[in-house]
């Protein structure tokens, strides 16, 4: 059985409108939201599939000047060990490694081409791992876009110990990330001329071209039209009505919804 090192455990937004977000996505995945009492009493609203936990979404602070994005926190054993080595591959740390408090400690930081990812170390026992499919709502796969992926790759194997391993894809190399027998994530690298570095995060859909034309409806800007992949399944990338990018994808077989 594959370590919970390296395994992605949580995705969160940090979005300029709240209220907005979470109208956008609640249409777009029939989420449902729960408040989350946090320490000096700000806002932390946590994003619900039927009875199931996916994600948190919160406001950004209006001062600070960031690109709207979807952050992934990825286990580790140690944080600021994990900050300590993206320094020394030549990354950056963003946040330092800050405790919250009954939950775990955190940092972000940025590999060496600029995408940012959260380590993270739980003050809680882990819990166990599922080998079910993810359901619709549910975050399923994380992909990295990044100019030169071979170049990237050697930081998160070192950073998270993952191994590596290469497969022809349709835009070059496609690296797939794996923490023992399981695979975790992928690199691929950017479309030509985008030149951006940057996490997707993939959300299960029961229809892809219906939830596409959902998120069109509400302000969002298609970026890759509903395309299939072969023998996986359906997927379109959208950006929200913020710019973050984020992927409708729906497995091969999966009923229709």
């Amino acid at each position: 059985m594959p370590s919970q090192n390296g395994r992605f455990c949580w995705s969160e937004y940090a979005v300029p409108n709240l209220s907005r977000a979470l109208d956008f996505y609640g249409r777009l995945f029939d989420w449902s939201y729960e408040d989350m009492p946090t320490e000096g009493g700000g806002i932390y609203k946590v994003a619900k599939a039927g009875d199931r936990t996916v994600a948190g979404l919160y406001p950004s602070n209006p001062r600070a000047q960031t690109t709207s994005r979807w952050l992934s926190y990825v286990e580790v054993p140690d944080v600021d060990r994990a900050c300590g080595l993206a320094l020394h591959m030549r990354g950056k740390v963003v946040t330092p490694p800050t405790d919250i408090p009954g939950i775990g400690r955190f940092a972000i930081i940025a590999d060496p081409a600029g995408a940012t990812i959260a380590p993270f170390k739980s003050s809680r026992p882990p819990a166990p791992e599922s080998d079910a499919m993810p359901q619709v709502g549910e975050f399923c796969w994380y992909q990295l876009q990044t100019p030169d992926p071979k170049a990237v790759a050697p930081f998160y194997a070192e950073l998270f110990g993952w191994s590596i391993t290469e497969q022809a894809g349709p835009l070059g190399p496609y690296l797939r990330c794996n923490r023992g027998d399981r695979e975790t994530a992928g690199i691929v690298r950017s479309p030509a001329g985008s030149g951006t570095s940057e996490w997707l995060c993939f959300v299960v859909v029961g229809d892809v071209d219906k939830a596409t034309q959902i998120g069109a409806t509400n302000a969002a800007t298609v970026r890759v039209g509903p395309t299939d992949l072969a023998a996986m399944g359906r997927m379109s990338v959208l950006a929200d009505p913020f710019g973050a990018p984020i992927v409708l994808f729906k497995w091969s077989g999966l009923p229709q919804g």
